[in-house]
């Protein structure tokens, strides 16, 4: 008898032959080494999406921030809202784009969002009155970001980053200065750790930071320089010390990458990379944090491509991110932009701005079913036919509310002879009724072969975990 452990997430690599195992709405948590060594990692579950409410006006949701004063401000389409804690919407301006993510930040005083276009727009965050930038240094901004009573915007389409006065939203034409490490447009720009973080589209990454200097307070850093920029403006997200972004290189490749301090890593792993390789746009990518469980995630979605990749900073592994439509069929999920405010995980959907809270406790998507699927390493027997007598799963069980043996949850086993280029029909089990904590869920009979990949899937509303699996399995007489 074999015993399965997932040491992972998700991996289809180039070669299936090597590995094809698809982790689907599952994040992996490290177990201790002294509680069970033979489970390295448990499964559990994404969480799942309650509705809060919908916006007066349907549309894209584009951007979610909450300011320093704990007011929570949305744009969908091109209406700007407030967002109240009964999580009603007030509209406050329209915008002259409606479409496309939005950046905002604020100073204590005043809210600033920009577009992409060459217009910005003011909230007051003591009487939520709407104006627009002042001074002939404003010419439009792609993202904005704070440090020491300024707000920072890098101008559309080009290589200038501008500051406002201190505690204001007045841009002066001379306090701006255009990226000089490499002569490039610049991408983004994301403030962390105090200090400034210029990617540009693709040479170069630059770090600065406020030196003071009275004619404009900003400076390079001298040796902090990253030979890579970002592929898509809207990808660069932080938490803490931490930022992530896209990239793809003047050679072509792509890639997920996390700063620190003043370093890159590439996190993305060579099948993530294959993946994103094969997207026709990235430029349109999407980056969001959240955090559940302990575990704090970076989130990356496609929007044409239509998926969404999940890195949990905490173990270094990803997983898909997958919503269900009613047909069956798989999308990225619906989460546009993110925010934490009023105590929960919130988000705006991307198709039609309805706010939405992330539950860990919720197993549906806005009542929808939630997919959780994931893929075993091959199982190869020194190249011999072996036949499988029982594939049993380690899982946790029993947690249903409500549930009885005349109507027993369900979950499908399915496998690949193919080393995962082909899939046989899914076999189901039932996993027993509400308290059967020590069930397991087993498969009998299973044939015969030299290579086979198994899969598990299941859309139950309930907690459950996956830990494993054992199996049993014999050569068979044939050569």
């Amino acid at each position: 008898m074999a015993d399965i452990a997932l040491n992972g997430g998700t991996y289809s690599a180039r070669s299936l032959a090597a590995a094809a195992q698809r982790c689907v709405n599952l994040y992996p948590e490290l177990n201790p080494t002294e509680v069970d060594p033979a489970r390295p990692m448990t499964h559990y579950l994404t969480p799942g999406s309650v509705t809060l409410s919908s916006p007066p006006t349907a549309g894209r949701g584009r951007g979610l921030y909450r300011a320093g004063n704990g007011s929570l401000f949305g744009v969908v389409g091109s209406k700007l809202y407030k967002i109240a804690p009964n999580f009603s919407f007030t509209e406050l301006a329209t915008l002259t784009s409606g479409s496309g993510p939005v950046s905002m930040s604020d100073n204590g005083v005043e809210m600033l969002l920009v577009d992409g276009t060459a217009n910005g727009y003011t909230v007051t965050l003591a009487t939520d009155a709407v104006g627009a930038p002042t001074g002939a240094g404003f010419q439009g901004g792609v993202t904005v970001d704070y440090i020491d009573t300024f707000l920072l915007v890098n101008q559309p389409n080009t290589g200038q980053f501008n500051s406002s006065f201190g505690n204001t939203t007045e841009f002066d034409v001379f306090y701006g200065v255009v990226k000089s490490g490499s002569k490039e447009n610049i991408s983004a720009i994301k403030i962390v750790d105090r200090e400034i973080w210029l990617f540009g589209v693709q040479k170069a990454t630059e770090l600065w930071f406020n030196s003071g200097a009275p004619d404009f307070p900003f400076q390079i850093i001298n040796g902090a320089y990253i030979e890579h920029g970002c592929a898509a403006p809207h990808s660069v997200a932080s938490y803490g010390s931490l930022v992530f972004w896209l990239i793809e290189d003047r050679a072509g490749n792509r890639f997920v990458a996390r700063g620190r301090e003043y370093r890159m890593e590439r996190i993305s792993t060579h099948a993530i990379d294959k993946e994103i390789k094969g997207y026709s746009t990235v430029s349109d990518a999407v980056g969001m944090v959240y955090a559940v469980n302990g575990h704090p995630f970076y989130v990356l979605s496609f929007p044409t491509a239509d998926k969404t990749w999940v890195f949990d900073t905490s173990t270094s592994q990803w997983h898909e991110w997958v919503w269900i439509d009613t047909n069956g069929l798989e999308h990225r999920h619906r989460a546009g932009c993110m925010e934490s405010a009023f105590g929960k995980n919130l988000y705006l959907d991307w198709e039609n701005g309805t706010l939405r809270e992330l539950d860990p406790s919720v197993y549906t998507d806005f009542g929808g079913p939630i997919t959780r699927r994931r893929g075993f390493p091959h199982f190869v027997n020194e190249g011999k036919l072996t036949k499988y007598k029982y594939f049993t799963l380690d899982m946790d069980c029993g947690h249903q509310t409500g549930g009885s043996s005349d109507n027993p949850p369900e979950i499908s086993l399915r496998w690949s002879d193919t080393r995962g280029n082909s899939w046989g029909d899914a076999v189901k089990r039932d996993a027993g009724a509400t308290g059967e904590y020590s069930r397991q869920i087993r498969y009998n009979r299973l044939g015969a072969a030299r290579d086979r990949v198994f899969e598990i899937h299941w859309s139950n509303d309930f907690f459950t975990a996956l830990q494993g699996a054992w199996l049993d399995g014999e050569v068979a007489n044939t050569p």
